[in-house]
């Protein structure tokens, strides 16, 4: 399938979303909330991680791609271990960053885990209208323009997409990302 037709597909899949759910009078009256995906999967963090990449294209002409991992994030090892594993089809090389410190221009992708809240919400501030993968930890995460907010649930590892800061990114998420996760109901909070 190429790329303007997984383009439109998802669009569709977003538009039919927004009409059924429009429809619905009692989420009619509910304030309005930021586009999201929310749902669960059984995957460790390093293979949600590896398939979140896998599923999303950059702009521009193949080239290698720098995936930058907070240093002494709980999960970098884990992710670094899945990377030596899996031998991912894209080459990508995997540098560590200083928590809180101001990120390196050469990030295609980022995992931002154990950052203090303002420095956090600056770096995405830097990345919201630039070509980055942002991933990280916690629902604040996306709230402050984080492309995917990981957290542990009972049943295996929470997901969320912000499809608004996706969008703003430039990078093309193929909506098959969506088989990485196993469907939950959206709980009002």
């Amino acid at each position: 399938m190429n790329f303007a037709l997984s383009a439109r597909l998802f669009a569709v899949l977003l538009c039919l979303c927004w009409v059924l759910t429009a429809a619905d009078p009692v989420r009619a009256a509910e304030p309005p909330v930021r586009a999201q995906t929310v749902a669960e999967t059984p995957l460790g963090v390093g293979a949600l991680v590896l398939g979140i990449l896998g599923y999303t294209g950059w702009p521009g002409e193949p080239r290698p791609l720098n995936l930058c991992l907070s240093r002494g994030s709980a999960d970098a090892v884990a992710i670094q271990l899945q990377f030596e594993q899996a031998r991912p089809g894209r080459n990508w090389t995997l540098r560590s960053i200083e928590p809180d410190a101001p990120l390196p221009d050469s990030c295609d992708a980022v995992y931002l885990d154990g950052w203090q809240a303002a420095p956090l919400r600056q770096a995405l501030r830097t990345l919201a209208t630039r070509p980055v993968l942002s991933i990280g930890r916690g629902p604040e995460f996306c709230s402050d323009g984080g492309l995917f907010c990981l957290e542990n649930s009972p049943t295996g590892l929470r997901f969320e997409a912000n499809l608004d800061a996706i969008g703003r990114s430039g990078l093309r998420v193929n909506p098959l990302v969506l088989r990485l996760v196993r469907p939950r109901p959206m709980v009002n909070s």
